[in-house]
């Protein structure tokens, strides 16, 4: 009884009967906003995968697109992703990845892979293309772009490797011309 009473008497001004806006747990509602407000959009989980555990192309582009920031389309595709969510940490650190794939996509879309990208040679060290459970290309008869965090080797008819990763970032040769 006695909250209902101090309930009350929070929502009525003093002698004036009327209601007011004001309630005992708006404090705690704004609070509570502001906290949701900064977890923004939910992260993809920390994962280590392979695509050779999914079967079909369908299941392999469904898993893949959690850790894309945008959308592809894909007419075969292979990949091996380490992605470590730093949001469960007891410090702040950014997060870590390393996503390697082969793909072959719709000659109309390569240039979407590449826009951002300058023309370099090939990297000295192409290892991590041995993680993927399937490359069928021939590393030296591709035609290589980079930047910082990407590494893409491209194969007429819209087949590439991609490397996109902060963990071991190679720095990008400029293209001899």
């Amino acid at each position: 009884m006695r909250g209902r009473k101090i309930l009350e008497q929070a929502e009525t001004k003093q002698g004036s009967g009327k209601k007011t806006f004001f309630s005992p747990l708006l404090p705690l509602a704004i609070a509570l906003g502001i906290l949701l407000s900064g977890c923004g959009t939910l992260k993809p989980a920390s994962t280590i995968s392979s695509s050779a555990n999914l079967q079909t192309l369908e299941e392999k582009v469904d898993f893949l697109q959690n850790y894309l920031s945008f959308t592809r389309s894909f007419a075969d595709l292979e990949y091996h992703i380490y992605y470590q969510n730093a949001e469960n940490r007891l410090r702040p650190v950014l997060a870590e990845w390393e996503m390697i794939l082969y793909a072959r996509v719709p000659v109309g879309q390569v240039p979407l892979w590449i826009s951002q990208l300058q023309p370099i040679d090939a990297p000295e060290d192409t290892s991590w293309a041995s993680k993927l459970p399937r490359q069928p290309l021939d590393l030296e008869a591709l035609e290589w772009y980079g930047d910082k965090h990407r590494t893409i080797g491209l194969k007429e008819g819209g087949e590439m490797l991609y490397l996109n990763t902060n963990l071991h970032l190679p720095k990008p040769r400029e293209k001899d011309e």
